[in-house]
């Protein structure tokens, strides 16, 4: 009844049919987790391998593997079919194909891949690929000159534009609450050059998961960046600016 009752206060319904819930935990601690059940209106939940929430899948172990495999899946199926109309449309239109239906899906909550490994490469198979068929160049080509000709950043280097752009908004007030209160400004105890830039204090972190925490790997990007970038007055210059720092 409690839990009917906050539901109530927060206008939502729960459907006790698709509830499902999932237990986070590292790869040694997995084992105190089991057999852990939840009881809802006089009925067993059992913990799921992974959830759906807005469109990403998060497993327990939040390695991201079904996500990422998922996002390629679905990649390669838009390819294919630009793939097959390439030689009846222009360089210029296939480039905003590309963009609006490959590069999208790629970009699409990417800050979460921060710090997952392995599934990077594949992701970045996706992208050279694309610049392939935009320039119709044969398979095995080299997509290092094609890649920046069309401008795009690295997979690794997407998610850290997206992941500072964030820090940027959190530090300028252009962000919800709940990300801003996530990040400190820390306050040296004496002038010397680096005090000068916007330096975040790194939270401590014991185990591999609190190291992809937003807290923990956006403070140690943003220590990273030259002063230019740091200091730009607006979120506009501050893309630019980023983008040439990447790029």
């Amino acid at each position: 009844e409690n839990e009917d009752q906050c539901y109530y206060k927060l206008k939502l319904k729960l459907n006790q049919d698709k509830t499902e819930i999932v237990i986070f935990s590292s790869q040694t601690n997995k084992r105190h987790c089991q057999g852990v059940n939840r009881e809802l209106r006089q009925s067993t939940i059992t913990p799921s391998d992974s959830v759906k929430i807005s469109g990403c899948i998060f497993d327990k172990q939040m390695k991201m593997t079904e996500h990422v495999t998922l996002v390629c899946k679905s990649v390669n199926y838009h390819l294919r079919n630009v793939c097959r109309i390439r030689k009846y449309i222009d360089e210029d239109t296939c480039n905003t194909i590309v963009r609006s239906l490959i590069i999208s899906r790629l970009d699409y909550c990417n800050s979460l891949y921060h710090g997952i490994t392995g599934k990077n490469m594949d992701r970045k198979k996706m992208q050279n690929k694309a610049a392939r068929i935009i320039f119709m160049k044969p398979r095995y080509t080299h997509t290092t000159p094609p890649i920046r000709e069309l401008h795009w950043l690295t997979i690794r280097n997407r998610v850290q534009f997206k992941l500072l752009t964030l820090a940027y908004k959190c530090l300028n007030n252009q962000a919800p609450e709940y990300l801003s209160n996530l990040l400190s400004l820390q306050q040296a105890a004496y002038n010397t050059r680096a005090s000068h830039g916007i330096r975040l204090n790194v939270p401590r972190t014991n185990r591999l998961i609190g190291d992809q925490a937003f807290s923990s790997n956006v403070t140690k990007l943003w220590n990273k960046l030259p002063v230019a970038v740091s200091q730009c007055p607006s979120l506009t210059t501050f893309k630019r600016t980023l983008m040439t720092h990447l790029f």
